[in-house]
């Protein structure tokens, strides 16, 4: 049995996610130059984080667009992100004491997977769960049941930013769950559901404090 294993979200908790819109939407200008006479990669990422839908908007006013043409652009492009600060010093600190780490992420196989392949961060995780992959979801049990079958420790912590999903099954486990706030623009809201069961037990704005807090 391991001590501990540290269980890893990945969209705006390893990376921003707003890093992966603005590069998709950059992919797109590539291939189409026109859409620049009209927009640029930073006000279709604003419009996304506003909540609203610059493909459509795309579409309407480029008569040559199908939707599913720029969503597949969107989704299966390699993206130029980059770790937040602090991800790689922690992914580097768990790994050399030998801690488990896993990565759970929902979303399609070829997207996540362009994602970690462009963060050089696969070989930091002992195994890696995508939604589409395995056929679960956050927050479905088999996920968690799955990870402390394969990977008995004496501690688990989850490291995600979404409390609508990311931490309601991992508390019901008694599993350490930590929070890290979200950056003004982060691509998803952070408001804390009613339900207490959805809380996480720590919150943190930056992932310099989370080494501590696993070590402690």
């Amino acid at each position: 049995m391991t001590d501990k294993c540290i269980v890893w979200d990945l969209d705006d908790t390893l990376y921003a996610e707003r890093d992966f819109v603005h590069s998709a939407f950059q992919e797109i200008i590539r291939r189409f130059p026109m859409v620049s006479i009209a927009y640029d990669a930073e006000s279709l990422t604003g419009m996304t984080l506003h909540g609203k839908k610059p493909m459509e908007l795309l579409v309407e006013n480029f008569s040559m667009f199908k939707k599913e043409e720029l969503l597949t652009i969107y989704r299966n492009h390699h993206p130029n992100i980059q770790l937040k600060e602090h991800s790689l010093e922690c992914l580097e600190h768990f790994k050399q004491i030998g801690h488990k780490q896993v990565l759970v992420t929902d979303g399609r196989s070829i997207t996540q997977r362009n994602k970690i392949k462009a963060l050089g961060i696969e070989s930091f995780f002992d195994d890696i769960f995508i939604s589409e992959e395995r056929g679960w979801c956050k927050p479905d049990i088999q996920i968690y049941n799955k990870i402390a079958s394969d990977f008995p420790a004496g501690k688990f912590f989850v490291i995600a930013d979404n409390p609508t999903k990311d931490f309601v099954t991992p508390n019901a486990l008694g599993w350490t769950t930590v929070m890290l706030l979200a950056m003004a623009d982060n691509v998803h809201g952070q408001n804390l559901p009613d339900d207490n069961n959805y809380h996480p037990s720590i919150q943190i704005s930056t992932l310099a404090s989370l080494i501590a807090i696993v070590n402690a």
